[in-house]
């Protein structure tokens, strides 16, 4: 019960929606929580990491700010059980972590006087999505996969906006809507089979 009411707390703040007030994670509010709730938030700022975060004024009230992907990484980090949308952001912001974290400073290259050449891996937000699809049917076929991210799509599944046609689907990358075709899907499934055989 307290993983999912962290987890149903934060993900409504990282979203700025505003649930009932009596359930806002702010100071003012938690000398009125019922025991239930402290102990949630016990658990939740167990490491203190949580009351550090940044606060934004909303409507008047004091909420914390949070990060939906940063959120998404660490809860999947916690064992705490989250929606599929959620894990594919945790996964987007592990790469990008993974590749940042792996480029040296220039202060490192220097003491060492090393020249580090650094490999830069393209994450693409369909990555995730086409990887969810293969696992579920169990099939790289063209077809197949693209039914599966057909029914995604239509779900509403992250970066996919809804709108589907025979021959594409729609999906959000940086703020723009671009279209995803049986074609590409078929030119991205041949690039993967090469990369992972290679």
């Amino acid at each position: 019960m307290f993983d999912r009411a962290f987890l149903w707390e934060a993900t409504c703040l990282a979203a700025n929606l505003e649930p009932p007030k009596r359930d806002i994670w702010y100071q003012d509010q938690l000398r009125e929580f019922p025991a239930a709730f402290h102990l949630v938030w016990e658990a939740v700022n167990r490491d203190g990491s949580f009351i550090a975060l940044p606060m934004v004024n909303i409507s008047g009230r004091m909420l914390h700010s949070v990060n939906i992907e940063q959120f998404s990484y660490w809860a999947s980090r916690k064992g705490i059980d989250i929606p599929d949308a959620l894990k594919i952001r945790a996964q987007n912001y592990a790469q990008r972590s993974e590749l940042m974290s792996s480029t040296p400073t220039p202060s490192e290259e220097q003491s060492e006087r090393v020249i580090v050449h650094t490999t830069k891996t393209r994450i693409n937000v369909l990555d995730s999505v086409i990887d969810t699809a293969i696992h579920n049917t169990k099939s790289n076929a063209q077809a197949v996969v693209f039914d599966e991210l057909r029914r995604m799509a239509l779900d509403e599944a992250v970066p996919f906006t809804g709108d589907v046609n025979s021959e594409s689907l729609m999906y959000t990358d940086g703020g723009s809507v671009k279209a995803l075709t049986k074609k590409a899907l078929g030119l991205r499934l041949t690039r993967r089979r090469k990369t992972s055989s290679g």
